[in-house]
């Protein structure tokens, strides 16, 4: 997670609670709002035109194909909710036509942790969006620090290393 998605420990993780209702939005029976584990499996998915019709139709395939990933990368153990971006009532802003951004409601978010190489300026800046919004009160923050003795992370409240060899 830190070396992919976050800068190399330069950047900051949101924790959300993946069991409040706006990550369970989705239809019954559909792959579409609802946060789902990743699928790590060697083979693609696939499907042939003037095939049988796909269990589920063009849409849990469309699914499947965006929660599966090589078993390489399965040390993640990640979760994807997929949404449909047409939908913009829903998730009505995008930017240049490529990146959708859209409102997560503040208390579905349970936490923010500083990589191990986050510069201040940028911890001082979520520190300031955080006061800011009384609605992010209960937030909590803590910080990535890397275990002197193995090749992990630890996770902890203290901005400084209390650990070391």
């Amino acid at each position: 997670m830190w070396a992919h998605y976050a800068d190399c420990h330069r950047g900051f993780v949101v924790e959300f609670d993946a069991d409040h209702a706006f990550f369970h939005q989705g239809l019954p029976d559909s792959h579409l709002g609802t946060v789902q584990p990743v699928r790590y499996s060697n083979e693609r998915p696939g499907f042939s035109l003037g095939a049988e019709p796909m269990p589920g139709g063009v849409a849990h395939y469309l699914s499947s194909v965006l929660l599966t990933k090589s078993p390489e990368w399965s040390y993640e153990r990640e979760w994807r909710m997929v949404v449909d971006l047409n939908d913009e009532a829903r998730f009505p802003r995008d930017v240049m036509g490529r990146v959708h951004l859209f409102h997560v409601p503040p208390e579905c978010i349970t936490g923010v942790i500083f990589g191990n190489r986050c510069a201040r300026t940028v911890r001082d800046r979520v520190f300031e969006i955080l006061a800011a919004n009384p609605a992010l009160g209960h937030v909590e923050v803590r910080y990535s620090h890397l275990d002197p003795a193995r090749f992990a992370t630890r996770i902890d409240r203290s901005p400084w290393p209390t650990h070391f060899v």
